[in-house]
């Protein structure tokens, strides 16, 4: 695929020739390929037709070297013609699609082409063809052997054959470095028979640093419109919590099934139900953590981007949404909190437009969650890999693509916070002949809405006292003697029966919005001289001390 159908890095040719023709023979090869075959099957005079300096995308273990062409001239007395053998090697592991049932040692999709023809977006077809054998690879070195079974012509003198190498995948994920430029070179060996025996003769290819370079495909993920903070109590039905954006960093990141250059298809793949060049579409997986249990995610069913006949579609599959996200699809949250969400990649591209285009990929993400769902606060976070993926390859892959274990770090979205109240009774006693009663109300209960129904939505939890001081009691925080306190109740108690002989500051943190509190004190109230003062609790709201607790009209920062 134009820039994007790789071409490895110091890809080397080298072909061994046995022969049998007149003494005198010889072959003059080179990989910048002068009067190579086009679209029409016939060569063009004058022409010089470059080797694509492809881009290899480093999380991938499978993308395709750019389509290598070489020519060779023969001089010949005779018209007897010459067998090649030809060697390709990388260095990185060549890891082209294993093939069975080939036949002649062949293992693999990659495929040596002798007078085929070339069409405009580097895929190949017609000429005569034989698969090759990859052999034993490191992650910096590889080599496919296509054995004899070409004969090419050596006369009259002058004589130029053409060559397509196409399929030659490799573990672009093992570069050593990146960006990382490939480097390509090469020999021929062939003999030439005559009457006083058989001699070999060498021809060189050029070193050209056209193969391709390895680069990273894809940006980190980045997160818009985060909505909330959500609340345990209030949850959320069907409100778009943030926008998690899949981000090319080149273009043609992400492949179809099709051929070059919008899909991972190879350059050749022939009729007829074979699997040579044949691949599956790239698949993006968005990761979201940190997700309520027991909810629901909501994802567009389809994203397309790019423009006009130049369109790259994401879809997926998943439950039925409710009315209002239609569009949509949904995947449960299980206990772990975390949901993978499959995008099929497909393409659409007008002939001659080259690469799909260099866009971003808008993933709305709706978090659902019931009310009281939940009871710990969490963060979502969101990334992305580009799958399926793979152990290290070294060999032919069995599935193409395979990707690398590479993803992005993940970025914070929605964030889900406890619902909260935090009340501060500034002056308690319980010394001298002083006590103090406290009233908490919990007052998420009202007939403040339509027809008498409650603005606010009821939440039941237990508050906790926290003291402070010389006269704290020995557990410094005290749960509220009475239990758990529900919306439309009060409850009232002493401080005597909580923290006896306390006297200072209390702070009260209750699990519930639109917590209320009375404080009262007294001193002596059956005597002449008896007193009595009360207050109302302060809530303790944003700005007050600088660190966020609960959310919402209950935010408080201490």
């Amino acid at each position: 695929m134009s820039n994007f159908r790789r071409r490895i890095l110091g890809l080397a040719a080298m072909a061994t020739a046995f022969v049998g023709v007149s003494f005198g023979q010889s072959l003059t090869c080179t990989d910048t390929v002068a009067n190579a075959n086009n679209s029409s099957g016939t060569p063009a005079p004058g022409t010089t037709q470059q080797q694509i300096n492809a881009a290899l995308r480093v999380e991938s273990q499978t993308d395709q070297l750019s389509l290598l062409q070489f020519a060779c001239t023969g001089i010949s007395a005779t018209s007897t013609p010459t067998t090649v053998t030809l060697t390709i090697f990388t260095n990185l592991a060549i890891t082209s699609k294993a093939v069975a049932g080939l036949g002649s040692g062949a293992n693999s999709e990659a495929t040596l082409f002798m007078g085929g023809v070339v069409t405009g977006n580097g895929t190949v077809s017609g000429g005569t063809s034989i698969q090759g054998q990859v052999g034993p690879s490191t992650a910096t070195s590889g080599s496919v052997i296509f054995p004899a079974g070409l004969t090419i012509p050596t006369s009259p003198a002058g004589t130029v054959t053409y060559f397509q190498v196409t399929n030659i995948r490799v573990n672009a994920s093992a570069a050593p470095t990146v960006p990382y430029q490939s480097t390509e070179s090469g020999q021929i060996a062939y003999t030439t028979s005559t009457s006083s025996g058989t001699t070999t003769a060498f021809a060189t290819i050029p070193a050209t640093n056209s193969s391709g370079l390895v680069v990273t495909s894809l940006n980190p993920p980045t997160i818009t419109g985060i909505a909330g903070p959500y609340t345990v109590c209030t949850g959320n039905a069907t409100g778009l919590s943030f926008t998690l954006n899949i981000n090319q960093k080149i273009s043609g990141a992400l492949l179809g099934s099709g051929a070059p250059p919008v899909g991972e298809g190879g350059q050749y793949m022939p009729l007829g139900g074979s699997s040579i060049g044949t691949a599956n579409a790239d698949i993006i997986n968005v990761t979201l953590a940190g997700l309520p249990s027991g909810g629901t995610v909501y994802v567009p069913a389809s994203i397309t981007a790019g423009a006009a006949g130049n369109t790259t579609t994401l879809t997926t599959t998943g439950a039925a949404p409710p009315a209002a996200l239609a569009g949509n699809v949904g995947y449960p949250v299980s206990a772990t909190g975390i949901v993978t969400i499959p995008y099929t990649v497909s393409t659409a591209l007008i002939t001659g437009l080259g690469a799909p285009a260099l866009t971003s990929f808008p993933v709305g993400v709706v978090v659902s969650f019931a009310a009281n769902s939940i009871s710990a606060a969490t963060t979502v976070t969101g990334t992305y890999n580009l799958a399926p993926q793979g152990a290290a390859l070294t060999s032919p892959a069995t599935t193409v693509p395979t990707f690398s274990s590479a993803t992005p770090p993940a970025v914070n979205g929605v964030s889900i916070v406890l619902c909260q109240t935090t009340l501060l009774f500034p002056f308690v006693s319980n010394q001298v002949g002083f006590d103090t009663g406290i009233a908490i109300a919990n007052t998420s209960q009202d007939n403040l809405g339509a027809a008498g129904k409650s603005v606010a939505i009821a939440q039941t939890g237990t508050c906790n006292l926290f003291f402070y001081g010389p006269f704290a009691p020995a557990t410094a925080t005290v749960p509220d003697p009475l239990g758990a306190l529900a919306g439309g109740n009060t409850h009232a108690f002493l401080l005597s029966s909580v923290a006896p002989g306390y006297q200072g500051y209390v702070i009260a943190v209750c699990p519930f919005n639109y917590a209320h509190a009375y404080a009262f004190l007294t001193y002596g109230l059956t005597m002449n001289n008896g007193v009595a003062e009360g207050y109302i609790a302060e809530v303790l709201g944003t700005g007050d001390r600088g660190q966020a607790i609960g959310s919402g009209d209950n935010a408080i920062t201490f």
